[in-house]
């Protein structure tokens, strides 16, 4: 498994994205920080599993189960 972090930008840009939608309904940004972490999970397990969008950046989408 690697070792995935966010750039400080992209953290404040989570963090903030968090408390939109705990303000829009709450719960909502609880339900919005799990899926983005289990998506990173994911990720971390098997970096390359998603699709190569260019070059070598890949788009991971949500696991329906």
């Amino acid at each position: 498994m690697i070792h995935l972090s966010l750039v400080p930008e992209a953290s404040e840009e989570f963090a903030a994205s968090a408390a939109y939608y705990e303000s829009q309904q709450r719960g909502l940004g609880q339900t919005f920080v799990d899926e983005i972490e289990q998506t990173l999970d994911r990720i971390a397990e098997h970096p390359e599993a998603a699709r190569v969008v260019i070059g070598d950046v890949r788009r991971q989408r949500k696991q329906v189960i």
